[in-house]
């Protein structure tokens, strides 16, 4: 599945944003960008705001992308070249969306990617 739910349990009041900037190894953009998503939970209430100070029983929603041995056919340093499986969406559109071409990129790569995608042929060529 692509979204997980992680537990965390918090003893020091911390600000919301830099737990998930230390935890998850995020900037400090992309986790306010996982705060305004509504994926952060304190003693499972939904967090709100990104400045919050948080403490205790920590949830957090996170996007963990599975290979499944789906390796690139051409890459350098810049960009690397898919051929795109049938019936594989290239991203999720929910949470609930299994596998997809974008946890593949995500685990290759080992960091969540803003992507451009041209589609040749059956083929998709990622530049990041």
């Amino acid at each position: 599945m692509a979204y997980t739910l992680k537990k965390y349990l918090l003893e020091k009041p911390t600000p919301a944003f830099r737990f998930l900037m230390d935890t998850l190894g995020v900037n400090m953009k992309e986790a306010q960008k996982i705060i305004d998503k509504r994926r952060v939970f304190v003693e499972e209430e939904q967090l709100l705001r990104k400045s919050t100070l948080i403490s205790g029983n920590i949830s957090v929603v996170v996007f963990e992308g599975d290979s499944k041995g789906l390796r690139p056919i051409f890459e350098t340093e810049d960009f690397a070249v898919f051929e795109k499986p049938s019936g594989v969406m290239i991203h999720p559109r929910k949470r609930s969306d299994g596998y997809t071409l974008m946890m593949r990129l995500n685990r290759f790569t080992g960091r969540m990617l803003t992507l451009h995608i041209a589609l040749i042929k059956v083929r998709a060529v990622w530049f990041w």
